[in-house]
C-alpha cells in the first residue's frame, strides 16, 4: 500500500467516514442525464424557432430600408434561449461520469450541433410552426418575442396592416396599433404578388405620407415575415401560408 493510499485510509478511520450508498450516485447520475435530456430538447426547439423564423425574414426589404433594420429583426429571443440552453447543457454535460474528459471547446461543438440538426428536422417538417402557434397563446411570449412596431413606421416612409377594405385606387387599412389608413394606389405603385392582396390579408406598404391617415404607395407586399407569435394583434405575426 502506497503512503498516500495509507494516508487516507488513517483519515478514514479518524473521521469515521462511510461511504454513501450506491443508489444515490445512479439517482443523481439519471438526473443529470435526465436534465441534460430536456435542455437538448430546448435547445433543438430554439434552434428550430430560430431557423423558422430567419427563413421567413423579409431580407430583401430589411436590408433595402438600411442594414439596421435588417439587425432589428432578428429572432433575438430564441437566440439568447439557443446560447442559454447550450451554456446549461455543456455544464450539465460535465457533471456525467467522463464529461471532465472533453473541452469546453468541443462540448459547445457538440451541443451546438445537435441543437441545429434536431432545430432543421423540427423547422422544415412543419412542427416549429404548430409549436410557434401554441406558445404564441401565451401572453408573456407575445411579449417577448412580438416585433409588432419593427415594420410599422409611417414617418420613415413603411406602413404595415390588415386590409379592412379596397378598392381600384384605394385600400384601407388597419395598423398594429388600431390606427386605421386610406393607402392611395396609382400606375407607379408595385404590387407584389397582386393574387394575395385582398380582405383580412397582412401588407407592408412602402411610399410616404401625403395627408392624415393618408399614405401613398410606392410598393405593396404581402406581409410574409413573422416574429413568431401567430395569435397576437400584430400584422408581423400573421404569414401567409400556400
Amino acid at each position: 500500500m502506497t503512503k498516500l493510499a495509507q494516508k487516507i485510509l488513517k483519515i478514514v478511520q479518524q473521521k469515521t467516514i462511510k461511504p454513501r450508498p450506491r443508489w444515490i450516485f445512479q439517482v443523481k447520475n439519471i438526473f443529470i442525464w435526465l436534465a441534460l435530456a430536456i435542455w437538448t430538447i430546448l435547445g433543438s426547439l430554439a434552434s428550430a424557432m430560430t431557423i423558422d423564423q430567419l427563413r421567413f425574414n423579409d431580407w430583401s426589404l430589411a436590408l433595402r430600408l438600411g442594414g439596421g433594420l435588417a439587425i432589428k429583426s432578428l429572432p433575438y429571443f430564441w437566440l439568447v434561449t439557443l446560447i442559454l440552453t447550450i451554456i446549461v447543457a455543456k455544464k450539465h454535460f460535465q457533471k456525467t461520469k467522463h464529461g471532465y474528459r472533453y473541452t469546453w471547446t468541443k462540448i459547445t461543438a457538440s451541443c451546438l450541433l445537435i441543437s441545429l440538426v434536431a432545430g432543421s428536422i423540427i423547422a422544415y417538417s412543419g412542427w416549429g410552426r404548430q409549436i410557434d402557434n401554441q406558445l404564441a397563446q401565451k401572453e408573456i411570449y407575445r411579449r417577448l418575442n412580438c416585433q409588432d412596431k419593427l415594420w410599422y413606421q409611417p414617418n420613415n416612409g413603411l406602413l404595415s396592416g390588415t386590409i379592412r377594405s379596397l378598392t381600384n385606387n384605394a385600400i384601407y387599412l388597419t395598423a398594429p396599433d388600431n390606427s386605421n389608413w386610406l393607402v392611395e394606389i396609382n400606375k407607379q405603385t408595385i404590387i407584389e404578388q397582386p393574387a394575395s392582396i385582398d380582405i383580412g390579408q397582412a401588407i407592408k406598404v412602402l411610399g410616404q405620407i401625403s395627408a392624415p391617415q393618408v399614405f401613398t404607395a410606392t410598393e405593396i407586399k404581402p406581409h410574409t415575415t413573422s416574429c413568431g407569435c401567430g395569435h397576437c394583434r400584430c400584422d408581423n405575426c400573421r404569414r401567409i401560408i400556400r
